[in-house]
């Protein structure tokens, strides 16, 4: 999955889990 191959490649900040989880409340089937 394309975001979580960026949050690998890149550390997480405070901003980038806030932007990861808004994006991630937006994806109706999770894979986990």
């Amino acid at each position: 999955y394309a975001v979580i191959s960026k949050l690998v490649k890149h550390p997480l900040t405070d901003l980038g889990i806030k932007r990861f989880l808004e994006d991630w409340e937006k994806v109706p089937d999770k894979p986990f």
